[in-house]
């Protein structure tokens, strides 16, 4: 789960790809590009990575202000 803020569009939150926020539906339009582009390490937080690049994408105008790495895979 992942918490941040950009300047432009509030508030939002990512969890499991879902997002919750004020704007979400413009960010979840960018769900696609992202995970088109990602190149990052299978195992990655995409949760974190996706608000990062929403926040690289809006210039750099907002912060993550909280993130709870996902769990590692359960051992069954």
């Amino acid at each position: 789960m992942v918490r941040f803020i950009v300047n432009t569009l509030g508030e939002h939150t990512i969890d499991n790809m879902v997002v919750a926020g004020p704007n979400k539906e413009i960010i979840m339009s960018m769900a696609e590009m992202f995970l088109a582009s990602y190149s990052g390490p299978p195992e990655g937080d995409l949760d974190y990575y996706f608000a990062e690049y929403i926040i690289k994408f809006s210039y750099g105008q907002g912060r993550i202000l909280e993130w709870l790495p996902a769990p590692p895979p359960g051992i069954h």
